[in-house]
Parts: structure tokens; sequence; C-alpha cells
């Protein structure tokens, strides 16, 4: 039986790697005619734009008006070709192969915040979780091994549990305790606390990035996998057990809450589950790469772009210098990786090494992050236009909506032109 549809079909129906960030801010942009705090959706990930719809109406508009805002996001739907994607939860649950997965996946099935577990790593990583089985699972039996040595580089996701069997005999004898904590669940694989990369838990789409710090929504306690994030649920599920671990999550708490991790290393799962053949022969990796599009093509079409873009500007800006310079880099960048003729092991021409994280830098990674880039020079373009128009030169000119978010994309194209010469903008 098929587990999902590859990533590449999700890709196209802008589920496999979530909405596209035009269609976000788009869509955030109708949110503003009905709050003031759309923006805090801004820099989350979101699978579809029901999944942005719903949330925008759960917590930012008011229900009155609701139907205006579902009428204005049909017809950009309309507009944009833009569907909505829908998954059979049975499809990822009922092949599992790894019991250890599948009792994972099961704590947190979905909710508000997040399509549930296996379906975001399906997502974010590309790999098939039906084929994954326990015995890819590393166990560590101490949790403070996790901030040492090759867990820092954030290769691998550590799934820190609690399987006190004296917990679960608890909770057996206490059934009216949370409902998430079945004792079958903590004997096997155990009741998740905090779901880990690197040294930072993971909030809602497996970013450890919560998103806008002015938002009052962020760091809530549906945000974050895991129940040392949850003070609610902690407090439910631990209720008269002695040892209840404490609601935060550091890296203190980390160490000393959970009694084993779970261990995924994400580049040797991807190597042998990835649902678009990573493990194609060398032959056809180095034909697919040798038909890259020609890298003076790709700089013409930028430049072109950047171009158009700039043709809504009264004056040119130290902005818009950075960025066509940062067009001129990068296509240099690309260039001289296709020059030298070094790939990666999937067959994908090198450009530089991420002092960041050592990391090989493609040529992918540099035309994604020039598409971004771009996107959000367009961004703040579109927000300076629409604040000059509907302020013009009164005393809310530099402080308005608009403003705002023209300052913050502002931010955001200086702080990407920075990661270029360090080839930090790679994964």
């Amino acid at each position: 039986m098929e587990f999902i549809k590859t990533y590449e079909s999700f890709k196209n129906e802008r589920f496999g790697s979530g909405l596209d960030h035009g269609d976000t801010m788009g869509i955030l942009d109708i949110a503003a005619q009905y709050t003031s705090d759309a923006h805090a959706a801004a820099n989350q990930m979101w699978s579809d734009v029901d999944d942005l719809v719903g949330y925008l109406k759960s917590d930012h508009i008011p229900k009155k008006y609701h139907k205006a805002f579902d009428k204005s996001v049909e017809s950009y739907k309309k507009r944009h070709k833009l569907e909505s994607v829908e998954i059979d939860e049975s499809l990822i649950t009922e092949a599992f192969k790894s019991s250890i997965m599948r009792g994972l996946h099961n704590q947190e099935a979905g909710t508000r915040w997040r399509d549930g577990l296996a379906k975001e790593l399906a997502k974010r990583y590309d790999l098939k979780l039906d084929q994954i089985q326990d015995g890819d699972f590393e166990v560590l039996s101490d949790p403070s091994q996790w901030f040492s040595g090759k867990y820092k580089s954030g290769d691998h996701l550590g799934f820190f549990v609690d399987d006190n069997p004296k917990f679960a005999a608890y909770l057996k004898k206490n059934k009216d305790s949370y409902s998430g904590a079945d004792p079958r669940v903590v004997k096997n694989p155990g009741l998740l606390l905090s779901l880990v990369r690197g040294k930072v838990g993971l909030w809602h789409g497996l970013t450890d990035n919560p998103g806008s710090a002015y938002s009052r929504y962020r760091k809530g306690s549906e945000e974050r996998y895991g129940l040392l994030a949850k003070e609610w649920d902690l407090r439910r599920a631990y209720n008269g057990f002695e040892g209840k671990p404490l609601q935060r999550v550091t890296i203190k708490n980390l160490k000393e809450a959970p009694t084993k991790v779970y261990v995924l290393d994400i580049p040797a799962l991807q190597a042998k589950y990835s649902s678009t053949g990573l493990k194609d022969d060398r032959k056809n990796q180095k034909k697919g790469a040798t038909a890259l599009q020609d890298p003076k093509e790709i700089k013409k079409a930028n430049l072109s772009r950047y171009n158009d873009i700039l043709k809504n500007r009264a004056a040119n800006t130290d902005i818009d210098k950075e960025v066509k310079e940062g067009i001129e880099r990068l296509t240099k960048q690309i260039q001289d990786g296709v020059n030298k003729g070094a790939m990666n092991q999937y067959g994908n021409f090198v450009v530089g090494i991420s002092k960041k994280n050592k990391r090989e830098v493609t040529v992918s990674d540099a035309t994604n992050f020039l598409k971004n880039l771009l996107d959000d020079y367009q961004r703040f373009i579109d927000y300076n236009r629409q604040s000059k128009e509907q302020y013009g030169d009164t005393d809310r000119a530099e402080n308005n909506y608009y403003s705002e978010e023209a300052k913050s994309y502002a931010l955001r194209i200086k702080q990407k032109i920075e990661q270029i010469d360090n080839y930090t903008y790679g994964w």
C-alpha cells in the first residue's frame, strides 16, 4: 500500500514544502482588513491555505468578520488556483512498521496548531515513514548524552520520553488521569516530554524558531511538542504521582525529567527511505545535475525580476542596492560552483561550505535563496507603496501597519544579505 503521495506530488499541491510564502502574505494582507495582528503568522509554516485561515479565524479575526474574510479568501484562492490538501490519517498510522514511531505519533496526532508528527516529518524531511523500523532508532538510556558529541550538529532528532514503569503502574490504577498518558504508551515507547534538535525543543512544523517574538501567541502551550511545554497537560498527566517533571523545556529539565531518548539520524534515513528516490544511481544524478539551467540565465532571470519590482520605486534606497549586489554575489557563487564541477552525494553542484554548520551548500540552495530574497524584496516594496497610498505625508506615514511591515522586511533582507558570503543560507 502506498504510504502517502510522494514529496513532489505534495509540493505541486503546495503541501510538501508548505504554503508558498507569497500566498501566505497574500492571505495575511486580506486578514489585515479585519485584525491588526495578522502579521503574527508571517514567520510560521503552514501546510496549506486552510491551515492558515483556520488559525487566523480562531485567534485573530473576530467572529463577526469571518463571513467576509472567507469570501475574500475564496476569491483569492480562485485567482491564484489554490487548492486545499487533505490526507487520510489512516494512511499514515496503519502502515507503520515501527511501533515506536506509531506510539510517538499517536501522542501528537494533530491539534489546531499542527498536522501531526508523522505528517510533519514526511513534509519536512521527505521520508517514507511507513518504512522506518524500530531498529532505525538509536536509544540513549542517559538523556544527558544528547548534549555532547554528534547530536549537536542538528542532523538528529531526539524524542525525549518518560517510560518509568512506576509511572505506568500508577496510571493503570488511576484511569481517570490524563487520557494521553496511556500506561501502554508509557511502557512503549514512553510519554513524549519533548522533541529536540540540537539544544532546542521543537515547535510545530519541526522548527526551532517559534516565530515573531512580539506575538502573544508565540511560545504558547500548544506550540511545542511534548508535555514539558504544556503546563496543563503535564499537571494532568502526573497528577498525584511523585516526581512530576518541572514545566519548562530547558537543558536541565531535558537531562533530568526523561528516562531515555529515541534518536533518528535524518540524513541516514533520507538515504534509505526518501520518497523522491535519493538513492538513484550516480549516472542519473549527474545527468540531472548537468541539465541545470545555465547560470547566466539564472542571473538574467533574477535581474529581470529585480528590475520589474524596482519599477514601482520612486527612488533607489540602500535596500535596493543591497538586493542587486546580493543577486550578483549569489549568481557568481552559482557560476563558480558549476565551473568547479564538485558534486555532493546526491549529484548536486556544491557552491561552498556553510561556516555555521560546515554543511555543503548547493546550487539548489542558492537558487531557492535567490527566490526567497526577491520575494521579501517584493513585499518590502509593496508594503512601502501601500503605506504611501494610505497615509501619504501624514503623521502616520512612519508608524502604521504597512510601514512596520516594510521595516520588518528590510531587516529580513539585510539579514539574508549577510548570509551570502559565509554560505549560511544553506540548510
